[in-house]
């Protein structure tokens, strides 16, 4: 029993050593897209899911989006394009995700670029 009670405040000693430093390992959101079944202008439409599987609420992420193209506007409540980066205009809680569709005849690559973590 004693040395069950010392490996958990071993455990426990470690979990809050760590707790500012490794929450959100790797620390970026995920991207999944699939398409939704629609139709834009003949183009499959795209629906873009970024995730935030961490504890933290995920600010001011970026995504890499090379050659994007789209028949579909974006919403720019959602996300503003810059060139080869997009910016999400929402805060990624928790454990949650944000979405937004386009529509091109391919998916377009996209992925993480970085954000920032707000842990408190």
């Amino acid at each position: 029993m004693a040395g069950l009670i010392k490996l958990l405040s071993i455990v426990l000693f470690f979990a809050l050593m760590t707790k500012g430093s490794l929450q959100c390992y790797p620390g970026k959101p995920t991207v999944k897209q699939v398409t939704t079944g629609k139709q834009v202008e003949n183009k499959p439409e795209w629906n873009v899911t970024v995730a935030n599987e961490c504890p933290c609420v995920q600010t001011e992420v970026k995504l890499s989006l090379p050659r994007f193209q789209t028949v579909k506007k974006v919403d720019p409540s959602i996300l503003v394009l810059d060139g080869s980066v997009g910016v999400l205009q929402q805060n990624i809680n928790p454990f949650s995700g944000i979405s937004f569709t386009y529509a091109w005849d391919t998916s377009n690559p996209i992925t993480p670029l970085s954000s920032q973590e707000n842990c408190s």
